[in-house]
């Protein structure tokens, strides 16, 4: 059976290719609403609680995001404030000091708020090394698939002298 006709869902691709779904069960289901003390543009985002999930012993550019913690947060954003921070993304929360949390949540929060702020008003944002072959003080920027072990990795970009790698401590 590989007639279109009697398909009950139809996916096109480029190139004239379908996937086409005969025996399943097709529903409507709305999008997940995010708890609004974890969501980064909402008044209700709970700093205490987002300080708390920036200290756990896995790498931050993981723990930033995991929506659980940091609803809204996209990779681009994680590039950047931890270029502006000069943390680099496989140094484990846990590594980092109290004042260290605050900076980056802060430079996170004026970040999200300034990137929607432009995109309201159709502006381009500068980004300064997410994408870029050279950090602004002129390094050459590095590139990496990150993520957690079995999980999604996305696409990093860091500057090794700006952000340099802390090493975790034995035992």
């Amino acid at each position: 059976v590989t007639d279109p006709a009697v398909s009950r869902l139809l996916l096109h691709f480029p190139g004239e290719r379908l996937l086409a779904f005969y025996s399943c069960r097709l529903c409507e289901c709305g999008s997940p609403r995010p708890d609004p003390s974890t969501d980064i543009l909402e008044p209700r985002f709970n700093m205490d609680q987002a300080l708390l999930a920036l200290q756990a012993a896995r790498p931050i550019s993981c723990i930033l995001l995991d929506q659980r913690h940091f609803s809204g947060l996209g990779n681009i954003i994680k590039n950047e404030a931890l270029y502006l921070c000069g943390i680099h993304p496989w140094c484990l929360g846990s590594q980092l000091g109290a004042d260290t949390h605050r900076q980056l949540l802060r430079r996170l929060l004026h970040f999200t708020h300034d990137w929607l702020d432009r995109k309201r008003r159709r502006q381009r944002l500068q980004h300064l090394i997410y994408q870029r072959a050279r950090c602004p003080r002129g390094h050459t920027v590095q590139r990496a698939q990150l993520g957690p072990p079995g999980g999604l990795s996305r696409p990093t970009w860091w500057c090794p002298v700006c952000q340099p790698l802390v090493p975790a401590p034995l035992g």
